[in-house]
């Protein structure tokens, strides 16, 4: 906790190191960086096809990229992934804030277009099958 933040009387500091979360944590779940994947939005206006983008970070609920391009929150992508067959990953964009790489787009995971057994995917293995590529 940053120390130049005041608390309420009778609130005290959580230790970075007792493993309890404290307001400031936004994050549901840690992230794991990794890179080169293949997404394509789509949406109402959008007319695009698969486009290379550097994943930043992922989790079992979304990942965060780094585009050429801005993307409007609301839009959907697929990502290009090998599940048991290629699969196409369904993440719906909650923000986007430019950075000096491009785009930074946080996005929400929101189901999987493929195979039977594909769409059956549990975020475990679509996680493992981000960190793999």
């Amino acid at each position: 906790m940053d120390p130049s933040k005041e608390l309420p009387p009778g609130i005290l500091p959580v230790p970075k190191d007792s493993g309890l979360e404290t307001p400031d944590d936004r994050r549901r779940e840690v992230r794991t960086p990794h890179k080169a994947v293949l997404v394509m939005p789509y949406g109402e206006g959008v007319s695009s096809g698969f486009e290379e983008a550097n994943l930043a970070d992922c989790s079992r609920r979304g990942v965060g990229l780094i585009l050429a391009r801005p993307l409007r929150p609301g839009l959907h992508l697929f990502l290009k992934l090998k599940l048991t067959t290629i699969a196409l990953v369904v993440y719906s964009i909650k923000h986007c804030r430019p950075i000096d790489e491009g785009f930074r787009i946080g996005a929400d995971f929101c189901g999987v277009i493929g195979s039977d057994a594909d769409r059956a995917s549990s975020a475990d293995v679509i996680l493992a099958a981000l960190l793999s590529t």
